[in-house]
């Protein structure tokens, strides 16, 4: 997979981010209930409310993984956090990189 870039902004939305003091904390009810709604609503098999961090993608909430976090650099969120569009998984699935990740 391509590593994804920087946001132009990266720097103040990791202040943002940080300012929050969420990073790794344990469950929360709130976040869970959204993301059972979100994998019942999409019919999806995963569900997670992720945030992005410097180096890695952190897993606030999760349904359908057992893992809590991945390396930013093959992650799903480190390219959503670039679009300025509606993006979603269906939509890369045919390109080769975001394939060859998610099916090996």
């Amino acid at each position: 997979m391509k590593k994804p870039d920087s946001p132009q902004d990266e720097k103040a939305r990791l202040g943002a981010l940080r300012s929050l003091d969420i990073l790794d904390t344990s469950p929360e009810e709130r976040f869970d209930r959204l993301t059972r709604i979100a994998k019942r609503v999409f019919q999806a098999p995963i569900a997670t409310v992720s945030l992005v961090d410097d180096n890695r993608q952190w897993f606030k909430s999760r349904v359908g993984v057992d893992f809590s976090e991945t390396a930013r650099d093959v992650s799903f969120c480190g390219h959503a956090i670039l679009a300025t569009t509606f993006l979603s998984l269906p939509m890369l699935l045919p390109t080769i990189d975001f394939a060859i990740t998610l099916w090996s």
